[in-house]
């Protein structure tokens, strides 16, 4: 029987489990290597054509190529290469909540640390190019004519 319960306790533990695990760090480090790379033409062409640019644009910019994201992919292998667990203690989990909750909780997990990864990325970029962006969300409006 399918339990919301059970599954974000299957979720929280591999969280928990991920937090001691040395790839976080790793994948973490390399996800910001990226993306420091990636933003740094955007940060000269801002700096060479004195503009400023809004705070998504080189997040976008950098991530619009199939490239580079699949440079930034490799990174978030290393962080989900180590799900599902099937060690002792993740045995003892599916004997505790079933089968179905466990592997949904290998779903929500994996979901939970790519948006995670993404959002990372995200605010990586947004720090890197501080110094030329700016914010404004006036950036698609249509004016009747």
């Amino acid at each position: 029987m399918f339990s919301i319960k059970n599954v974000l306790q299957c979720l929280i533990w591999n969280l928990r489990m991920l937090r001691k695990n040395p790839r976080l760090l790793m994948g973490l480090f390399m996800g910001f290597l990226i993306c420091f790379l990636l933003t740094e033409k955007t940060i000269s062409l801002s700096n060479e054509f004195l503009t400023d640019i809004q705070v998504f644009e080189p997040f976008i910019w950098c991530f619009a190529d199939s490239d580079s994201i699949l440079f930034a992919s490799l990174a978030l292998i290393l962080l989900l290469s180590q799900f599902p667990r099937l060690d002792t203690p993740a045995a003892y989990l599916v004997f505790r909540v079933n089968r179905l909750n466990w592997l949904l909780g290998q779903v929500l997990t994996a979901f939970v640390i790519s948006i995670g990864y993404t959002l990372f990325l995200l605010i990586s970029s947004m720090i890197l190019t501080a110094g030329n962006a700016f914010f404004k969300t006036s950036g698609a409006t249509l004016q009747p004519c």
